[in-house]
């Protein structure tokens, strides 16, 4: 037990003297390194790194990102390293007969290649001999430091893509908490589905949706929250850019401190600047000056509720940006907001950019229309119908007056005239607009569908 829950150095330590040993065995068996069986001490050097990783994963306590990987795994290689050169140089100090031997091979193969004179063999050989043992020394550096980054850079890249349902467990079951993971596959031309259903095998609180096209985030999140049956619900995307480690303190906010909802903040964020964190902070600004909203980031996809809240709201189109005003429309203003962990993207490409940018404006616009005026439509269009056509008619009566009273010609010629019709109709047609607004409304089934907190004696 000691030896594995052993630290990096430490099995870096137990991996150089076991590669030590087995370089002395294979040596003074076949009298030198040159044979087949050397490459055991690099296999050893192989596992040495993987089991120093393995170890690191087990452990459950720790974040376990690419760069704690490596620098794990740096620490085992680098100890072997020192270790082997410290060991090559030593042997080579010690057995000075394989200079010799190097040496006379050397010549023979400059011999062999009939490329230089008797005087040159002989000046090089001389010259190999007295750098024989910094070149060996030289090579076991490059040589060790090499296959040990190649091998770290490959394990930690494997060892490094945690699959949030693993990581989600985990975090879970240290805070002892009962939970379910809805999967939404949005239309996935890949092999998502089958994914989902081999974790579903492995673990029973995993719970899927397929989607037979692509309908976007939007309808995924409206069906996850129909579905869900836990007293507080978190959101979460799949592009492990957000961190399951935020799950017991956003959980907390919501059960312990009272919010309705608590929206991430990526208040350091590994994005692209121009093509999405600009357009973003724009995006943000405007929601937030619009719903009187306190909110840094409107969109981040880490969030969580209060049950009631999902199961208040109906989500469509690109309305997943505004969740939290949708929420405020719904009557839960006790929004909150934490700082969050953001992770550069790994896998995929983001489908923001400026022309989402610009849609986000429109559908902004609209969510704060349909809000605050979707069951009387008449206050917004009846009253600039309303205004239009009276500043039309003033307009209007005032040239009439000016022709009849005043004997001033020519009044049907002038562009106030014709700006005067023009707003006349306007006023008409936006006073009609919300008159069959109106009608639509009040034959709409939704008309009387009122969020009732509480009852007492009913």
């Amino acid at each position: 037990m000691i030896l594995y829950n052993s630290s990096s150095a430490q099995k870096g330590i137990i991996t150089g003297i076991l590669m030590i040993a087995v370089s002395l065995i294979i040596y003074y068996l076949k009298g030198n390194f040159e044979n087949g069986l050397q490459y055991i001490a690099y296999f050893l050097y192989v596992v040495g790194i993987l089991w120093t990783l393995y170890s690191f994963r087990k452990k459950e306590a720790e974040n376990k990102s690419f760069k704690n990987y490596f620098s794990e795994g740096f620490k085992c290689f680098i100890v072997v390293t020192l270790m082997m050169v410290l060991f090559t140089f030593i042997f080579l100090k010690l057995n000075p007969s394989l200079k010799e031997e190097m040496a006379i091979n050397y010549k023979a193969d400059l011999i062999k290649s009939k490329n230089y004179t008797a005087p040159e063999i002989e000046t090089m050989t001389i010259k190999a001999k007295d750098y024989f043992v910094t070149m060996l020394v030289s090579m076991a550096i490059f040589g060790y430091l090499i296959i040990g980054a190649l091998v770290t850079v490959i394990a930690s890249a494997f060892f490094s893509q945690k699959k949030n349902t693993q990581w989600i467990k985990r975090v879970v079951d240290v805070h002892n908490l009962s939970y379910e993971i809805i999967m939404i596959d949005d239309g996935s031309s890949d092999a998502s589905w089958q994914v989902i259903e081999n974790l579903k095998v492995k673990n029973s609180n995993i719970k899927g949706i397929k989607f037979q096209r692509n309908y976007g985030k939007s309808a995924a999140l409206n069906e996850g929250f129909k579905a869900a049956a836990g007293d507080v619900v978190l959101t979460m995307d799949a592009d492990l850019q957000d961190s399951p480690d935020e799950i017991p303190e956003l959980r907390r906010m919501i059960v312990e401190d009272g919010f309705d909802m608590v929206s991430g903040w990526k208040k350091k964020r590994y994005d692209n600047v121009m093509s999405k964190n600009i357009p973003s902070k724009l995006f943000n600004a405007a929601a937030r000056r619009s719903s009187k909203i306190k909110l840094h980031d409107f969109n981040c996809g880490l969030k969580s509720y209060k049950r009631k809240v999902v199961k208040s709201i109906e989500i469509y189109g690109e309305m997943h940006r505004y969740i939290p005003i949708l929420a405020k429309w719904a009557g839960f203003r006790n929004i909150g907001e934490k700082v969050v962990e953001h992770r550069a993207r790994k896998y995929g490409v983001t489908k923001f950019g400026w022309e989402r940018f610009v849609n986000g404006f429109l559908d902004l616009a609209s969510i704060m229309f349909v809000g605050k005026f979707g069951k009387r439509p008449m206050h917004f269009f009846g009253l600039w119908g309303t205004l239009c056509f009276f500043f039309g008619f003033i307009t209007f009566a005032y040239l009439t007056i000016s022709k009849f009273f005043f004997d001033q010609t020519g009044m049907t010629q002038r562009p106030l005239f014709f700006v005067a019709i023009l707003v006349m109709i306007i006023g008409s047609q936006l006073f009609l607009g919300g008159f069959i607004g109106e009608l639509i409304a009040r034959n709409s089934p939704e008309r009387n569908n009122y969020l009732v907190e509480k009852k007492e004696g009913l």
